[in-house]
């Protein structure tokens, strides 16, 4: 009897699968060998990124530039790396397919020592964007460890183990601008008699960066550990085995009717082309619906995040009457503090249990629909500026826990997610592309979140074009992705596995 052929619906095509128990399972501890190295170029790479925001703008001013061009070409150059990262992104990823995770990891953090220390040379305007741009595509470590993480986890710690992005870039947020601020400048600030430091205000805290970054790379070097294992051949089964064939998901859902050519029918060249394209790891993943819903909904929501992180200071030193706070830098300090609290508490203890109980798709949402709310309500803030500063310090702290606890499990389950939409052997490239995917809106949303901000808050504009425009935005846009979210096949919910077909 003829074989039937495999349909499009993974439920009419998978046949004899041998389903596993439903024992309730065992949460296995995080193996902390690998993690601690991990952990180390994890923050180090942070604070690499983040330490330049204190002093970038009195560089640019050093430069020559007039104050009102400070602006622009400070944020130009702090947009550069996620640019570069856009490119670069995916090559990392796929080359950590062949190569070896720990392999690319050190490479990035060579490249950043290299490039950090560049920076705190530059003596004009070109030299420190192309040094930006050098660490840029000289990096992708944060997608290759998001891999690296996926690898040495499984189905009851992968949660706990993904938290560790969002903890050490949380502990990177607050370490790279205490050390970009209290060393930049050291003659200035200090008064030390130092020639070469005076000819390179901005050296110092380079050089801290890259001696930290150093520590890191030699952690990695003795400790971290290859996850990458490739069979080069696939083993064939013995003659007595069943009639069962490994087959993955995607390649069973998207799966044609292989038949080779007849020797008098050649394969035109069209489809030769093709053929290779389809094995192509980049390709194949971004023809592919599932990958591409998870890396729509991850640009989308990098997008919101960078915009409101952009937006948040200004609303803050916004005047009163404008519909801001009407803040002093140290103030707006202040009112950060306890987005980096909850975010680790929320990492270390919420999200896996959360994760456990409902799964990181539900979690996604539930995250989701937490900033939603959030950036609609955070705007009426302003209404308790002049009358109970009580009241609006309770309200602001109460927007700030809700935007970071979402923005927490959103970001840490979406991690999940793109771990388990593709197979092991794609898990770089799926990584690197989804860093590609955010540096996009990372290099883009800045600049134009910034500009209708300020377009909002001139005169003349009535609710809702004021202040509470940009806002309302991105709690609009939050509810498109919550929309798009419920497309998301359950099976995301589990590691992607391999499957038993029969065939005969």
């Amino acid at each position: 009897m003829e074989s039937e052929s495999l349909s499009p619906d993974p439920s009419n095509a998978i046949h004899n699968v041998h389903p596993e128990t439903e024992q309730p399972q065992k949460i296995t501890p995080l193996p902390m060998k690998q993690i601690i190295p991990l952990i180390t170029i994890l923050i180090t790479e942070s604070i690499t990124t983040t330490m330049l925001f204190p002093f970038v703008g009195f560089m640019v001013a050093g430069f020559g530039y007039k104050k009102e061009e400070v602006g622009f070409y400070a944020g130009f150059i702090a947009s550069c790396f996620n640019f570069a990262q856009l490119f670069s992104s995916v090559f990392w990823g796929w080359l950590s397919d062949r190569r070896g995770r720990r392999t690319i990891l050190l490479v990035g953090m060579v490249g950043n020592i290299v490039t950090v220390i560049i920076f705190g040379m530059s003596q004009n305007l070109t030299m420190a964007i192309l040094a930006r741009l050098a660490s840029g595509l000289m990096n992708g470590n944060v997608g290759v460890a998001k891999t690296y993480l996926g690898e040495i986890t499984d189905q009851t710690n992968q949660a706990k183990g993904l938290s560790m992005v969002s903890i050490t870039w949380g502990m990177g947020v607050i370490i790279g601008p205490l050390i970009g601020g209290l060393f930049s400048d050291p003659v200035g600030q200090f008064g030390w008699e130092n020639a070469f430091l005076h000819q390179f205000p901005f050296l110092l805290p380079c050089i801290i960066t890259a001696s930290i970054t150093t520590v890191g790379l030699f952690t990695g070097f003795f400790f971290l550990t290859e996850t990458l294992h490739k069979n080069k051949t696939s083993p064939q089964p013995p003659p007595d085995s069943p009639p069962f064939a490994q087959v993955e998901l995607d390649e069973i859902v998207d799966a044609e009717p292989h038949q080779s050519p007849p020797p008098d029918k050649p394969v035109s060249m069209a489809v030769r082309t093709f053929r290779r394209m389809k094995q192509n790891s980049v390709f194949s993943i971004l023809t592919e619906a599932t990958p591409l819903l998870c890396l729509s909904l991850y640009v989308v929501m990098a997008g919101i995040s960078i915009v409101y992180d952009e937006v948040y200071s200004l609303w803050c030193i916004t005047d009163i009457q404008y519909g801001g706070l009407g803040f002093d830098e140290k103030r707006v300090g202040l009112s950060m503090i306890p987005a980096g609290i909850i975010t680790i508490t929320a990492n270390l203890f919420l999200v896996p249990i959360l994760d456990r109980k409902i799964g990181p798709i539900s979690s996604f949402k539930i995250g989701n629909a937490i900033t939603l709310i959030q950036f609609a309500l955070l705007p009426t803030t302003n209404l308790w500026a002049g009358y109970s500063d009580v009241g609006l310090w309770f309200q602001l702290v109460f927007c700030v826990l809700l935007r970071s606890f979402g923005s927490t499990l959103s970001f840490t389950n979406m991690f999940i997610l793109i771990n388990n939409c593709v197979s092991r052997d794609r898990l770089g490239t799926m990584n690197g592309l989804g860093q590609s995917s955010a540096a996009l809106a990372r290099a883009f949303g800045p600049a134009v979140g910034g500009v209708v901000y300020a377009w909002s808050i001139t005169e003349g504009h009535r609710f809702p074009f004021d202040s509470y425009f940009v806002f309302l935005t991105l709690s609009l846009l939050s509810f498109i992705q919550f929309f798009i979210a419920l497309r998301l096949p359950t099976r995301l919910n589990k590691r992607f596995k391999k499957i038993e077909v029969f065939e005969g």
